[in-house]
């Protein structure tokens, strides 16, 4: 199937070279919505840094009691690994489309499979660190803050702290979720690259 590809690009015809520069605009704002993703997964950091900060320091005042310090710091942590998981699913997902959709039509048109091949390319060689990491890295730290707030509360367990604990454990759940989500679309375009 490898062709050149000047040559290949020559023997296009108007339609194809349209379908080509079409196919071009759709890749480059993929790549722009997957750079905005990727941006958002690293603004929520600060922001639960801040807020635990904000939590932490009006305890310390005596502003707010234990049980709010103990359940609203595990919301917050369990909010910021939601929106983390969130943008990464994006990014998985708009990769995934580029790799099964968008590629084998430039590749067709093209006569060439020498597209965009930077997935395939980390595929065979891996990254930095493994991708499991950024994967499941939110939901276990979610898990080992709820877990972390009910030893905290044990002495001192109230009703509000069953509430605070079930609330939050709903909470786990769908990070968690979103978390095998991200795990299976990943797997989902690595096997196809």
């Amino acid at each position: 199937m490898r062709k050149h590809g000047r040559r290949a690009r020559e023997e296009l015809s108007d339609t194809g070279k349209a379908l080509i520069q079409v196919h071009s605009s759709e890749y480059s704002a993929m790549v722009t919505r997957i750079n905005r993703f990727m941006s958002l997964q690293f603004v929520v950091w600060p922001v639960l840094i801040g807020a635990l900060t904000f939590i932490w320091t009006e305890h310390s005042k005596g502003n707010l009691p234990a049980v709010l310090v103990a359940w609203g710091s595990v919301f917050a942590v369990q909010f910021a690994s939601q929106n983390y998981n969130f943008a990464l699913y994006e990014v998985y997902n708009h990769v995934r489309y580029i790799e099964q959709v968008l590629r084998p039509r430039v590749v067709a048109l093209l006569h060439t499979d020498a597209v965009w091949e930077y997935e395939r390319y980390l595929n065979r060689t891996g990254k930095a660190h493994s991708a499991w990491i950024g994967d499941v890295a939110p939901a276990v730290g979610s898990l080992a803050t709820l877990l972390l707030s009910a030893y905290w509360r044990w002495n001192d367990w109230e009703v509000s702290d069953f509430w605070g604990f079930a609330l939050n454990g709903l909470l786990l759940i769908q990070v968690s979720l979103t978390a095998c989500r991200i795990v299976m679309v990943r797997k989902d375009f690595f096997d196809a690259a």
